[in-house]
């Protein structure tokens, strides 16, 4: 994994498990100490304006901000204007998913990229799926996920592109010390699960796991690609099965834990 796929890694896992992880508090420093070095990786790889803005990256950026206002708009005028019960119990339902990001446009890159996927996602989950196709979202979401795709395999290839022919040892050492902060961060979380006895805390780091594993499913290609590992022909095109994902942070007898293997 590249050091700018790595920036994108973990700049989704933070923007994915902030939410559970605020309601346990014994998690907070390993989850300030990964935030920080998540924090300082990206400021370190990509300095602002280190990367000049060519007419292609301006016009992928412009089509996904775009097309997110276009469903943000759409859904606050159904919820606001809209005659019939079912469009504005449709639009309450994503309505906050919406709301939660009202702000990507203004992000860093990578900030975005991984909040619209966060988006995306939710958007096309068992929660909201129906809600979108009884609005006749879908489309647009599918779009939205398509631009946003294009956009970050754009944007990493420049980052790479630009920085292959540089020293990258100090991004490259960031890089390893999110990793590590990341396993401390989810061997704590645990750890915790044998401790805690509040239920809501407890359903919070289950859901701490379930998305730390969709997060590395995602990267999943990635990662086997730098660790070496043999791939099959059909490694790019096919969604890994993740329906029983080792637990996070701990060696999942061999598998690669989130984080791990990614320095």
């Amino acid at each position: 994994m590249s050091v700018a796929q790595a920036v994108e890694y973990f700049t989704l896992q933070r923007e994915r498990l902030a939410t559970p992880t605020a309601k346990v508090p014994l998690l907070a420093i390993p989850w300030k100490a990964f935030g920080d070095t998540v924090t300082t990786l990206t400021n370190v790889y990509k300095r602002p304006g280190a990367l000049p803005q060519t007419p292609e990256v301006v016009q992928l950026e412009l089509k996904r901000d775009r097309e997110f206002m276009f469903i943000f708009t759409f859904v606050k005028n159904i919820r606001e204007h809209s005659d019939f019960d079912d469009e504005i119990k449709a639009a309450d339902v994503i309505w906050p998913v919406l709301a939660n990001h009202a702000g990507l446009s203004k992000m860093e890159y990578e900030a975005e990229t991984a909040a619209i996927k966060d988006v995306t996602e939710k958007l096309q989950g068992p929660t909201c799926a129906l809600h979108v196709t009884n609005l006749n979202l879908s489309r647009h979401v599918n779009q939205l996920e398509q631009f946003n795709n294009d956009f970050s395999a754009k944007y990493v290839s420049r980052l790479d592109q630009k920085y292959a022919n540089k020293k990258t040892g100090t991004a490259s050492a960031w890089r390893r010390e999110a990793a590590a902060a990341l396993n401390v961060f989810l061997d704590g979380v645990n750890s915790l699960r044998g401790m805690l006895t509040d239920a809501s805390q407890l359903a919070a780091t289950d859901e701490i796991i379930t998305l730390a594993n969709a997060v590395t499913a995602q990267y999943v290609t990635i990662v086997n690609r730098h660790l070496g590992l043999t791939a099959t022909k059909d490694d790019d095109t096919q969604k890994p099965d993740v329906s029983n994902p080792p637990p996070p942070g701990g060696n999942g007898g061999g598998e690669t834990p989130p984080g791990g293997g990614i320095g």
